[in-house]
């Protein structure tokens, strides 16, 4: 896997390092992969600050995750289910 992961951290870093820090360490999933590369970065934008809310950014980067899933499992022609049942850590 490779992964970039920015956190939009608004006007004002605020709790945007704990948030990034959350997100990174939940990443890569539940998933088995012998080669995992994690970029994260929080990035400071025009937008109103953003503090954590709950997850801490874990939700935002297992959404992303899942949603890679669905794609690579219809890449290789298997359900989303069997898919990730192959792919769960032991």
């Amino acid at each position: 896997m490779e992964i970039d992961f920015v956190v939009d951290g608004g006007a004002y870093a605020t709790l945007s390092s704990v948030v990034l820090s959350r997100g990174t360490i939940h990443a890569a999933g539940p998933y088995a992969c012998p080669n995992v590369r994690i970029r994260s970065q929080a990035v400071a934008t025009n937008a109103p600050p953003h503090g954590a809310f709950r997850g801490f950014g874990a939700p935002q980067s297992l959404f992303a995750l899942e949603r890679h899933m669905d794609k690579a499992a219809a890449a290789v022609g298997l359900t989303p289910d069997e898919f990730r049942r192959r792919k769960l850590s032991s």
